[in-house]
C-alpha cells in the first residue's frame, strides 16, 4: 500500500522534471539561436549606420535597464516563487507593476531633456521619449512571462523572444536603416521588437 501510495507523487516529480529539463533544452536553443540571429543582423547593421547610432541605443537600453529594476521590484519572481498562487496576488502583481511602468514613464518622459544632457546627447530626448512609452506594455508582457515560466512553458517563451528579435531588428531596423533612418532604425527596431514581445506575452 505505501508504494503505490508514493506512485503518484514519483509520478509527477519525473513529469515535473521532464519539463523542466525540456524547458532548458528550449532556452538554450533559443539563446543560441537569438545569438546567430543578433550576429547577422548586427553585421549588415554596423555594414549601415555608425558607431554613434549604436551610442543612442546603448543610451536607452542603459536607462531603460535602470528603471526596469525598480519598475519590477522582485514582483515577477515572487509570482514564480509563490507556493500557493491566487487569482488575487496575479492582480495585485500586475497592479504594482502597471503602476510603476507608468509612472517611470511619465518621469522619463518629463525629464527626458535632462537626461539627455547628462548623457551629453541633445538628440536623446525624442528617442527617451519614445522608449518610455513601452514601459506599461512591457510591464503587462512582465507579469505574462512570469506566469509562463511558473507553469514550465519555455518552449512558447523561446520562440516568442526568437520571433520578437529578428522581427524588431532582423526586419524592422535593417529595412529602415537601409531606408537611411539612422538611429532611429535602432530606436524603432527596439521598440517593434519591445511591443510584439510584450504583446505575444501577454495574450
Amino acid at each position: 500500500m505505501g508504494g503505490l501510495a508514493q506512485m503518484p507523487k514519483s509520478n509527477v516529480e519525473n513529469s515535473f522534471f521532464g519539463k523542466a529539463f525540456g524547458g532548458a533544452v528550449w532556452l538554450l536553443s533559443g539563446g543560441i539561436t537569438r545569438v546567430i540571429i543578433k550576429t547577422v543582423v548586427l553585421a549588415i547593421l554596423a555594414r549601415i549606420l555608425t558607431p554613434a547610432d549604436f551610442g543612442v541605443l546603448g543610451a536607452c537600453m542603459t536607462l531603460f535597464a535602470f528603471t526596469e529594476v525598480f519598475m519590477q521590484l522582485g514582483v515577477a519572481p515572487a509570482l514564480v516563487q509563490k507556493e500557493n498562487l491566487s487569482e488575487q496576488d496575479i492582480h495585485t502583481g500586475l497592479l504594482i507593476t502597471v503602476s510603476l511602468s507608468v509612472l517611470f514613464a511619465g518621469g522619463v518622459f518629463w525629464l527626458s531633456p535632462d537626461l539627455a544632457s547628462f548623457f551629453s546627447f541633445p538628440d536623446l530626448q525624442a528617442p527617451f521619449r519614445v522608449v518610455a512609452l513601452t514601459f506599461p506594455l512591457i510591464a503587462l508582457g512582465t507579469i505574462s512571462g512570469a506566469l509562463l515560466q511558473r507553469n514550465l512553458k519555455f518552449k512558447l517563451i523561446a520562440m516568442i523572444e526568437v520571433s520578437s528579435y529578428a522581427f524588431g531588428y532582423g526586419l524592422v531596423s535593417v529595412s529602415l536603416a537601409l531606408a537611411q533612418w539612422g538611429f532611429w532604425a535602432l530606436i524603432v527596431g527596439q521598440v517593434a521588437q519591445f511591443v510584439l514581445r510584450n504583446f505575444l506575452l501577454f495574450v
